[in-house]
């Protein structure tokens, strides 16, 4: 995606533009989304990618995992434990086989202060 190639190559806003344009002509591009909020978190504009990183679960129907991953550094970043411990969940219903899915809930759990589920 040409947005995320600007981002990485330091063109913020050029990057900024070509994503408004074209979730401005398809709202529910859930490429656009993690773009948008990849690029406003490179910005430290953290509440308007959360919520991006939100609408690019919303309109997701596959099995994008890369978005909640993104979503729950987010949210640890930002110290929102019980968000970072749901999202981590998902991640974990998702695909129950990877043991960091498991790690990472079990701190999340730790982080919330729920430590009978974390143990």
């Amino acid at each position: 995606m040409k947005g995320l190639i600007l981002s990485a190559l330091g063109h913020n806003t050029e990057a900024l533009a070509i994503v408004k344009k074209i979730l401005f002509k398809n709202l529910k591009n859930f490429t656009c989304w993690h773009v948008y909020g990849i690029i406003n978190k490179k910005e430290k504009d953290y509440d308007q990618a959360r919520s991006s990183y939100i609408n690019a679960i919303k309109y997701n129907t596959g099995n994008n995992e890369n978005i909640l991953r993104d979503l729950s550094f987010l949210q640890a970043h930002l110290r929102e434990y019980e968000g970072f411990k749901e999202t981590r969940r998902q991640l974990l219903l998702k695909n129950p086989g990877d043991f960091d899915n498991w790690v990472s809930y079990a701190c999340g759990c730790y982080m919330s202060g729920d430590f009978d589920n974390a143990i």
